[in-house]
């Protein structure tokens, strides 16, 4: 969060998910971000397919930052599948936590 708020002229697309409404954390804070022409946020009760985050990334793959945070089994897929749809892992930073 604070990243995004750091960097308002940076476009940036957030892909949010939870296992429950109670769980979508700063619904506030995502309102506000969504007044920015170069803001995109995709969130969701359950998991997103690797299908639906492929048909979000940039043409442009070589400009590319990914920034994941989750559990350890989620940051590990993530990662396998985004260098498989042509994300360096360079490119890749993963921050676990869990609650």
């Amino acid at each position: 969060m604070s990243i995004v708020d750091g960097n308002p002229n940076v476009d940036t697309t957030v892909f949010y998910n939870a296992s429950n409404e109670n769980n979508l954390l700063y619904p506030d804070k995502f309102h506000q971000w969504q007044t920015r022409n170069n803001f995109k946020s995709y969130r969701q009760i359950g998991r997103f397919s690797d299908n639906e985050i492929a048909e979000h990334l940039p043409v442009d793959k070589d400009k590319t930052v990914v920034l994941i945070g989750g559990p350890d089994k989620m940051g590990s897929h993530w990662i396998k599948a985004l260098k498989q749809m042509g994300i360096e892992r360079s490119q890749i930073y993963y921050e676990k936590f869990s609650w």
